[in-house]
């Protein structure tokens, strides 16, 4: 039947669109002229009210001359009547209260005139988000890494998943016919003791919570430290730094713009990489400066970021990184000695005294780049002040003695020393001495490899020389000023046979605690077109051929990345390029022992 509204006198009739608006009374074109005082007219804004599942109010304005009554058809809407001041418009609030069942519901607000004439308001109760949990509520599993906890709810709204304990961690559901499946990654235990996450999946339409326990770790044995240098070296298929992050003197993520959480750690090792390098400062979170007391809250922190990798069955390099060049930039400055080698040991000593029960995952590097930023422009100060290499082969002394000293798991913990300024070039000219060990195998040094300059780290064109767009023999572009003049594939070569020379073959291998290179868009020289693709070739192939021969000449290769290449909210691929040119040069890449 026709739904219709039927109004008196001046007011013409209203035909309604759809049968959701009938009234419960109908009128016909000849039920005659009314009384001017019957009148009911609802505007179209108010004749259909739609609400949300949460529900909620609305106003409700009717045109008529007399009183009306509003009566709903469902108990979970009312409409009752405003007090208004006008005598032709009647208002009433409309309330909606939530919906729990999860489907679109409607109801009617039937408005009576004593004559018998009336309108009707369509309300409309939209469907509530259903969460409800398929799967076990309880789940025991073991205390290795990459146990999976397998979390499946009926939805009808995507839900999201979120951890009480960082140790266990998801990324985004799989779906199938309203049913998400959730696979948790637990975390090896590193601790004695059973230990407890709730694990919890929400929408909208509610929550509901999963209690995961993992068994106990084995606890510490003769085993824990099992592998000398060579073999530690040796497990390490691709490292990657968290650049600009534990090290900002100011506090975790100033610079990178995050913190270090779950998902970044695990999105690294789904890209492939198994070892992390975590630059980090200390000095600039003393509380006690007289004491070089570290606070207790950072070395906390540290802990947990350390934790949420070799958790995951990852190889951490935990270092003091430049942390405003209290050391690194002080090696040149006779009157700084002291302090320096205080400072050193009681640092260290705090840091190895934390991490003491941790296995062979963590190994420490007790500096960064010592030098560098004093020698950057005349690396012959080496030569010509021969002391200052005997301070810093004094300052790397102290830091394995410290780490040495405080017993436990450092005893054996592999420990790396740094070449001056972790230059391949200038420690291969001017190192003499090294530190030593009372433990026989267990050292590594460290350089880190920008080369070519002009390529790797240049920012704009120069009188003396161009940047470097295309790097590779096969990636030149023809008649480009910008192609690699040196520095490529068998510079890299020679590079990494030195240090195999010098280190590798007696014994002691090598991390690449930093490669990378400059991201480049041309704008250094606008006379000359850009090829991106050219270029982003170019980075990828370099990535590949460093990590390769890195690992062909001994050398644990650990990517500089602060963020360009990585998300660090959940560790996916921002340059994937950038990211399967390291994965290519480690597949193919063999270590020589």
């Amino acid at each position: 039947m026709k739904a219709i509204l039927k109004f008196k006198c001046k007011f013409m009739a209203v035909a309604l669109l759809s049968a959701c608006l009938a009234t419960s009374t109908a009128c016909s074109e000849d039920d005659g002229p009314a009384e001017q005082n019957d009148d009911i007219v609802i505007p179209p804004a108010y004749q259909r009210l739609v609400f949300p599942a949460t529900g909620g109010e609305s106003p409700l304005l009717v045109k008529s001359s007399i009183d009306l009554e509003a009566v709903a058809s469902a108990d979970w809407v009312t409409a009752v009547r405003v007090e208004s001041t006008s005598q032709k418009m009647r208002k009433f609030n409309v309330v909606c209260q939530p919906s729990a069942s999860g489907v679109t519901d409607s109801a009617q607000i039937t408005l009576s005139a004593a004559s018998g004439y009336s309108g009707v308001v369509k309300v409309v109760r939209l469907s509530g988000a259903v969460l409800s949990l398929v799967s076990d509520a309880e789940v025991t599993v073991g205390p290795e890494y990459g146990e999976i906890v397998k979390i499946v709810v009926r939805a009808n709204e995507a839900p999201v998943f979120s951890s009480s304990e960082s140790w266990v961690t998801s990324h985004s559901p799989s779906e199938a016919d309203g049913n998400y499946t959730f696979n948790a990654i637990v975390a090896k235990n590193l601790t004695t003791a059973d230990r407890s996450a709730t694990l919890t999946i929400s929408n909208s339409g509610g929550s509901v919570s999963v209690i995961v326990t993992q068994s106990a770790g084995p606890g510490l044995d003769d085993s824990a430290m099992p592998s000398d240098a060579m073999s530690l070296i040796s497990k390490i298929y691709a490292g990657i730094n968290i650049g600009n992050t534990m090290e900002c003197p100011k506090g975790e993520g100033v610079w990178s713009g995050e913190k270090v959480n779950a998902d970044y750690v695990e999105g690294l090792k789904a890209l492939g990489f198994n070892a992390v390098r975590i630059p980090c400062a200390w000095h600039s979170h003393l509380s006690d400066d007289k004491k070089y007391t570290i606070d207790p809250a950072w070395i906390s922190r540290v802990k947990e970021v350390v934790d949420l990798c070799v958790g995951r069955d990852m190889y951490v390099m935990l270092n003091i990184h430049w942390d405003s060049g209290w050391l690194e930039d002080s090696i040149f400055d006779a009157s700084k000695k002291s302090a320096i080698v205080a400072e050193q040991k009681a640092i260290w000593t705090q840091i190895a005294t934390a991490f003491k029960d941790y296995d062979e995952h963590l190994f420490f590097a007790g500096c960064n780049e010592p030098g560098m930023n004093e020698t950057i422009n005349n690396t012959e100060r080496w030569k010509t002040e021969p002391d200052a290499l005997n301070r810093y082969v004094e300052y790397a002394q102290t830091f394995i003695d410290a780490v040495r000293a405080t017993g436990g798991n450092n005893a054996l913990r592999c420990l790396v020393f740094q070449g001056l300024g972790a230059s391949i070039s200038v420690t291969c000219d001017h190192m003499s001495i090294i530190p030593t060990d009372v433990v026989e195998g267990r050292l590594i040094a460290e350089f880190h490899y920008y080369e070519p300059y002009q390529w790797a780290i240049m920012g704009e064109d120069a009188s003396w020389g161009k940047t470097f767009w295309y790097w590779g023999m096969d990636n030149h572009k023809s008649g480009s000023n910008h192609n690699a003049t040196y520095g490529e594939e068998d510079f890299v070569k020679s590079q990494f046979a030195e240090i195999k020379k010098r280190f590798v073959d007696k014994g002691i291998p090598v991390v690449i605690g930093e490669y990378s290179t400059r991201i480049r868009t041309g704008s250094e020289d606008p006379s000359e077109e850009f090829d991106a693709e050219l270029f982003q070739k170019s980075r990828a192939y370099y990535n590949e051929v460093v990590t390769r021969e890195a690992k062909n000449h001994g050398c644990a290769p650990f990517f500089w990345e602060t963020g360009a290449e990585v998300n660090r909210k959940n560790g996916s691929a921002k340059l994937q390029y950038a990211i399967d040119g390291i994965m290519r040069g480690a597949k193919d890449g063999k270590y020589p022992f």
